[in-house]
């Protein structure tokens, strides 16, 4: 085509699908001074007239009401004004005769509105085919075309989501809330039908999903907002979203929700009116009241909304006198802050309202420091006080700084100790409810009967996957956690105010212990490096007994237990993070260099390179901390695989180096145990899970570990908690990684396991509390549980604990115990409720085993009834005149005796008689062949 003298305007004709032609500028790639991008037509929009409603205009387009609210971020209730302009959504049609056909269904709406969103991918690639080759031009056309795929993905998603919500709406019409289905099933089976209509593109498939993930997401932050009516004021509206337990990303949407925003700016409003409405100087100390109790009870996300809409009110407050209202003006303030919790936005607020008071804290500093130190004596969080501080440093008043700094890292301390919010408090909450929950599965498996140790994983597993159970141990990790970051992030301010204080540094002592208990060893460890580096804060430690000999060992332990925990088992980057870690405890040591080489080369699994014998001698040079290498090494070696049968010898020539047997292989077992259960549970975890269940095999299974639990029975609810945790963590790895429990783990553990849980039987005063046992050890014996038949079930529910104890004290194994329980109903029950007199038949010389054998033995010979009519005879001695007997000889000729008096027996029936005698003879008989035994 010629070209005009205005320049190379060449039109050409570019195909396009199902036969359609348009036409495209091409440019030449040098140049660019004619090209007209092409433009968006701007969004439809419409003016108010008259009593229209947002139902009225909408209907008018023919888009939904809840579609034009959204697109002008109002509700369907928003009364409108005349001269108002609306914006319509692109599909809007532009005149009533346009609309969309009231027949049209929500999935063709969809279905068009997919379509539109695949046409403008198309035209865009189609176009950017065509374009010019000029760098600029392409770039301008690729943003106006992705504008307009923008504006259709948006139509689309809006459609998904539409036809989603009705598809929702119309599956729960009608239906009771109790027997609804899930409401994300419900998006979910929406969301797989709308791709169904829309097969072979995978593309498409993913975007669609994304669609109906995002209305799922939103559909979850709608239903935390509640919907009020009018009257309700801001501050009560926000008070009524529950946030808790929500994860980051639902809250802060939440938050930034247009609903939750207007709310936090009508709040904000009733604070500024509360300073412009006071008297005599009041306003201010009026308005941070207003302030404090617009936030009381909130989450802080929207605590924080509140405050950033105030600050314009905390800005005048600022301006205040010190000298006057202003002082306690400044101390609500500071509770202000410490609703706000801990973060980068708590501690962006903190700044902008430590910099409206700077002035006033300048100009008044003896005051500033009464209101801060008032503050912290109530156990506000010293947040606002050190960042009054650090902003005092900065305009260099820093002997003012430092005088507020040293009452904050006081108030740290109190904070922690008598805050009804504080971490500490919430983790000791929630370690006592944990603490309850493990004593109370220690009473049920004492009232569960004679069960194996595979019976007890069984039964406490279920007992711990309960909701109501698996809430609690789930809070005390979860408290774990965060007392950890707490500490973490303060870490410099508490271990000042520990140097300061005997009473500081106990409370800090504590919350390291807590630190160990819950997974939390990193942090620990932290401490007391930081702890060491401190002279103060190291003379009020080294005040503590068991400080340098015990738990800087349980800190290293832990620390190492939570590395190879977070590093899924990757023995060689947890042992190198550890030493690193330990480094600066140890480092001035001459053996240090050598320890580093050998611990890394037994991560490396390189054994051969030196001996457990010599690695142990080396850690007792160390000193404190020795032991707690040992442990770690322990740890290390299991997870690795390299204990193998000689778990026992490598646990051992550690007890022989460092001269003690207590607590080194059961604390390392402990550690690990303790920071798996606080690790994240993810899909990730499956491989470290294989090698995390056979690695506490072999540390169970070691002669050390059961030495040390043999020592805690003085400490049976201790104990128990241990191997509920273990069990506890085996379950969750079952359920991450599909891991089997080895046999040899089973067999390893068996007497630690039963040690812990036997309590001495008693009964309950409490006909409640004793039906409520009773009921429980039903449910965790049953199918979701140990998964016993019913009559089993029943039978274990109804032993009597005292009756259990005794007959595992004399050597009759769970399984046999209740093998004879299934044909012998009476033999769980006391004696005074129709049982055995065990002690009796102890004293006639017959263990648990030789009361199975003889048992089993009547019963073969008189089969379903032998060993009832044997035991019955046993448990009325006196009555059958075989009390005396003192031994096997003398009770085998007792019961030959009475087999022979129940044969001559004429009173009875005879055939009752015969089976009598012929079980009683045969428990005579095996008596004779084992009178030596």
């Amino acid at each position: 085509m010629p070209l005009d003298d205005s320049g190379p305007k060449c039109q050409c004709q570019s195909p396009r699908q199902h036969g359609k032609e348009s036409a495209m500028t091409v440019i030449a790639a040098n140049d660019s001074g004619n090209y007209a991008q092409p433009q968006l037509p701007p969004p439809p929009i419409h003016t108010v007239t008259g009593n229209e409603t947002v139902a009225k205009v909408a209907q008018q387009y023919g888009v939904a009401p809840e579609e034009l609210a959204r697109g002008n971020n109002i509700s369907v209730d928003t009364a409108l004004s005349p001269g108002q302009m609306l914006t319509l959504p692109p599909h809007a049609a532009t005149n009533a005769t346009q609309a969309v056909p009231a027949t049209q269904t929500p999935a063709q709406k969809t279905d068009a509105a997919i379509a539109a969103y695949q046409a403008a991918l198309k035209q865009r690639d189609d176009d950017m085919r065509s374009a010019p080759r000029n760098a600029g031009l392409r770039a301008d056309l690729d943003s106006t075309e992705q504008d307009r795929i923008d504006a259709a993905k948006k139509t689309m998603n809006q459609a998904i989501a539409d036809e989603v919500a009705g598809e929702v709406a119309f599956r729960n019409q009608g239906t009771p809330i109790a027997f609804r289905t899930p409401t994300d099933q419900l998006i979910d089976n929406a969301g797989n039908a709308i791709v169904a209509r829309h097969p072979g593109d995978a593309s498409l498939a993913a975007t669609i999903q994304g669609a109906v993930g995002t209305y799922k997401f939103q559909n979850q932050v709608n239903g935390l907002i509640p919907e009020y009516s009018d009257g309700t004021s801001a501050a009560d509206k926000l008070k009524g979203i529950m946030l808790n337990g929500q994860p980051p990303e639902v809250v802060a949407a939440v938050a930034a929700d247009p609903r939750v925003q207007a709310w936090a700016k009508e709040a904000a409003v009733q604070v500024d009116q509360a300073y412009a409405n006071g008297r005599n100087g009041s306003g201010s100390l009026d308005a941070a009241h207003a302030l404090l109790a617009s936030i009381q009870g909130l989450p802080p996300p929207l605590a924080a909304a509140v405050v950033r809409q105030s600050l314009p009110a905390i800005q005048k407050m600022g301006q205040v006198s010190m000298n006057g209202p202003g002082q306690q003006t400044f101390g609500s303030m500071q509770r202000v802050i410490s609703a706000l919790g801990e973060g980068p936005d708590a501690q962006d607020l903190a700044n902008q309202v430590a910099g409206a008071y700077l002035h006033q804290a300048e100009d008044w500093s003896q005051q500033t420091l009464n209101s801060v130190t008032v503050a912290m004596n109530g156990g506000v969080r010293p947040t606002l006080a050190m960042a009054l501080a650090n902003a005092l440093q900065n305009d260099g008043r820093a002997e003012q700084a430092q005088d507020i700094i040293a009452a904050a890292t006081i108030g740290q301390q109190s904070y922690l100790a008598n805050a009804q919010d504080s971490p500490l408090k919430a983790y000791n909450d929630a370690h006592g409810a944990k603490l309850e929950k493990d004593e109370h599965l220690a009473e049920l498996l004492n009232h569960a009967g004679p069960l194996n140790d595979q019976q007890k994983l069984a039964f406490i597993e279920a007992y711990r996957a309960d909701p109501d159970n698996a809430k609690v141990y789930q809070a005390e990790t979860d408290a774990g956690r965060d007392l950890a970051s707490y500490m973490n992030a303060h870490q410099d301010d508490l271990i000042a105010a520990a140097g300061r204080s005997p009473d500081n540094a106990k409370q800090l002592y504590q919350c390291m212990q807590d630190l160990n208990q819950s997974g939390q060893g990193k942090t620990s460890l932290a401490f007391v490096v930081a702890i060491d580096k401190d002279p103060a804060a190291t003379k009020a430690f080294n005040g503590f007994s068991d400080y340098q000999t015990d738990f800087i060992d349980k800190a290293i332990a832990a620390a190492q237990g939570q590395l190879l925990v977070e590093g899924h088992g990757d023995a060689k980057g947890a042992a190198t993070q550890l030493l690193a870690l330990a480094a600066p405890l140890f480092q001035a040591n001459d053996g240090w260099s050598q320890i580093t080489t050998n611990y890394t080369r037994m991560a490396e699994g390189k054994e051969d390179a030196f001996t457990a014998k010599a690695l142990g001698e080396e850690f007792k040079e160390l000193g404190p901390g020795g032991k707690g290498l040992a442990m770690a090494s322990i740890m290390v070696n299991a997870i690795n695989g390299s204990l193998g049968d000689n778990a026992s010898g490598v646990i051992n020539s550690y007890v022989t180096a460092l001269g003690t047997t207590a607590g080194l292989a059961s604390g390392a077992l402990q550690s690990l145990v303790e920071a798996e259960k606080a690790g994240t549970k993810t899909a990730s975890l499956a491989e470290f899970s294989a090698r995390l269940v056979p690695g506490l095999s072999l540390i169970a299974a070691s002669s050390a570990c059961k030495s040390d639990f043999d020592s805690m029975q003085s400490n049976p609810v201790y104990a128990g908690a241990v191997v509920g945790d273990l069990f506890s963590v085996i379950g969750s790895t079952l359920e991450v990684g599909g891991v089997e429990v080895p046999g040899a783990f089973i067999n390893g553990i068996g007497s630690l396991v039963a040690a812990p849980f036997q309590f001495a039987g008693g009964l309950i005063d409490d006909i409640t509390d004793a039906n409520q046992v009773h009921a429980d050890v039903k449910k965790y014996l049953s199918a979701d549980g140990v998964n016993l038949k019913p009559g089993d079930i029943d039978m274990l529910a109804s032993s009597d604990p005292g009756q259990v104890k005794q007959w595992l004290g004399t050597g009759i194994s769970p399984d046999e115990l209740q093998d004879l329980a299934r044909i012998v109903p009476n033999i769980l029950q006391s004696n005074h409720s129709g049982g055995p007199a065990i002690g009796w038949l102890q004293d006639a010389g017959l263990s648990g085993q030789d009361v199975y054998d003889m048992l089993k033995a009547a019963d073969a010979q008189a089969p379903c009834v032998g060993a009832a009519e044997v035991m019955r005879v046993l448990s009325n001695p006196n009555a059958f005149n075989i009390g005396g007997a003192r031994n096997k000889a003398t009770l085998a000729d007792d019961l030959r005796a009475t087999a022979q008096q129940e044969r001559s027996d004429t009173m009875g029936d005879p055939a009752e008689n015969l089976r009598t005698a012929t079980a009683l003879q045969a428990a005579s008989d095996w008596l004779e062949l084992h009178i030596t035994a």
